[in-house]
């Protein structure tokens, strides 16, 4: 099996005598593999809809006070710092347009036939984006689906737990063919600063109503032995253009720091390596 460009440029980084940024032997490999498209990260609860040529992604506005652990929602470029999110975000005419128009089985994803509305037609919301249909979607940080645990009675749920497939993830990454920009990687965060309880979940799948109607039911029944959350991804999963420090949460940005996208920050919770994935992830809504 082949190596990739990561996995050369980890083994040149540990041989000995070889300065790697020196090595011309490392900088052919990384001018080869330099980025060549733009990604999208979703951290946190949105919502994504297809219509015609367009991808709509939408988060429902559940900010609370740090005691109660509500949503934070920021925006970081690869490598930079935690600026604030905007209301409206509108990518549609300054990205590539691809033909992906489905969600991979590791999305939560339920019919529209089962709600009153969507992220194209919603007009409460925290964030809403125009993405034109991306090139390719990948989920990341994916556990089991026995770690999503919804209520008794939740169509929604019941619904989710048939559409997807035997690993369900807590990150969306959407990738585009680069507009005039060029290639960047963005994250955008609408997640706890740690690792959520059940009712923190529920109550942001309540506030999810502004998004899809009173008819979005899911709610989260706390499992009896609370199971270890998702461990990152290998750093050989990802395309060139996303690192490994791109797929962290807030809770691992944040360790013993101040919320800089809030306007009242308070100190984050406990550094953690990992999510859970019966938490707050992307829910993808198909026709």
């Amino acid at each position: 099996m082949p190596l990739d460009r990561r996995s050369i440029l980890k083994a040149l980084a540990f041989a000995p005598g070889l300065p790697i940024l020196n090595s011309k032997l490392a900088q052919a490999l990384m001018l080869q593999g330099a980025p060549t498209s733009t990604f999208i990260l979703l951290h946190g609860m949105f919502f994504m809809e297809f219509y015609k040529d367009q991808l709509y992604v939408a988060t429902p506005d559940h900010k609370e006070t740090c005691d109660q652990n509500g949503h934070h929602f920021c925006v970081r470029r690869s490598g930079g710092q935690l600026q604030p999110m905007g209301t409206k975000i509108d990518l549609y005419s300054s990205l590539g347009h691809g033909t992906k128009n489905s969600f991979p089985s590791e999305i939560l994803q339920f019919s529209k036939s089962l709600v009153d509305s969507g992220p194209r037609k919603t007009n409460k919301y925290r964030c809403k984006m125009i993405l034109p249909l991306p090139k390719n979607i990948f989920a990341y940080r994916t556990d089991t689906k026995d770690k999503f645990n919804p209520v008794n009675g939740s169509s929604i749920g019941q619904a989710i737990l048939a559409a997807t497939g035997p690993r369900l993830a807590t990150i969306t990454c959407l990738e585009f063919t680069p507009g005039k920009e060029g290639p960047y990687t963005e994250s955008y965060y609408a997640e706890h600063k740690g690792r959520p309880n059940a009712g923190d979940v529920n109550a942001a799948l309540l506030a999810a109503k502004d998004i899809c109607g009173n008819k979005f039911n899911l709610q989260l029944t706390p499992l009896p032995n609370v199971p270890p959350p998702t461990a990152p991804d290998p750093i050989g999963s990802f395309p060139d253009g996303v690192s490994q420090d791109d797929e962290k949460e807030l809770g691992e940005l944040l360790t013993g720091t101040m919320l800089a996208c809030d306007e009242k920050p308070c100190p984050a919770k406990a550094h953690t390596e990992a999510i859970d994935v019966a938490s707050c992830p992307q829910f993808g809504i198909n026709p």
